[in-house]
């Protein structure tokens, strides 16, 4: 069985349990690894198939990562935020929301990845 998280995101009602056990401070660190390796896989892999492949290209990293997001057909973007952020190595950074208002099969297939 699938349940809403706070952030929207699906997730297995036994995951579900676990975040609850954290908040009331009785997890532990395995837990916890537990539950971010479900958020990561499902938030944060899909923008790295690019960058995987073809390795840092520095300040086109961001901008290559949402090209992997848009160009994968499993996300669905419509009517979402997604956040940007991007540091340098020095005390340089930016954080910016990009809101998706319309239907992204378009520009993925402009993208032709």
């Amino acid at each position: 069985m699938k349940t809403k998280a706070l952030n929207g995101s699906s997730i297995s009602k036994g995951i579900q349990e676990k975040i609850k056990t954290v908040y009331e401070g009785k997890g532990d660190e395995k837990m916890q690894e537990e539950i971010f390796k479900e958020y990561y896989k499902k938030k944060c892999h899909p923008s790295l198939k690019l960058s995987t492949n073809m390795g840092n290209i520095y300040t086109g990293s961001l901008y290559l990562c949402l090209m992997s997001l848009i160009a994968d057909t499993n996300v669905d973007l419509v009517n979402k935020k997604i956040l940007m952020f991007s540091y340098g190595s020095g005390l340089a950074s930016a954080m910016f929301m990009i809101r998706v208002n319309g239907d992204v099969s378009s520009l993925r297939s402009k993208l032709n990845i």
